[in-house]
């Protein structure tokens, strides 16, 4: 199950990253963003319910921070210093 998450998390990225080159919409990349960050936590409950406590942290932490660059992307935020906070809280965690 965390490998095909992890799958799904790389290839989340391409979109994203071509947004940022400058081509590509916002709307498309949040939504996938969402859809990943929604996943992902899914699987966080799922991996936390059959007891592998280890895997599931990891993941339920970059779930909300997909789901909060989501958020960034759709709302078309122009200050980004909340995505930034959240990603330097998952370093810290």
């Amino acid at each position: 199950m965390t490998l095909a998450i992890l799958v799904l998390i790389s290839i989340m990225w391409l979109p994203a990253g071509l947004f940022f080159l400058g081509y590509g919409e916002a709307k498309t990349s949040g939504f996938l963003c969402a859809v990943v960050g929604v996943l992902t936590v899914a699987g966080a409950f799922f991996e936390a319910a059959t007891g592998n406590a280890f895997g599931a942290a990891p993941l339920f932490v970059f779930g909300v921070l997909y789901m909060q660059t989501a958020h960034a992307f759709l709302t078309g935020a122009e200050d980004l210093r909340t995505v930034g906070n959240g990603a330097l809280g998952v370093c810290r965690a």
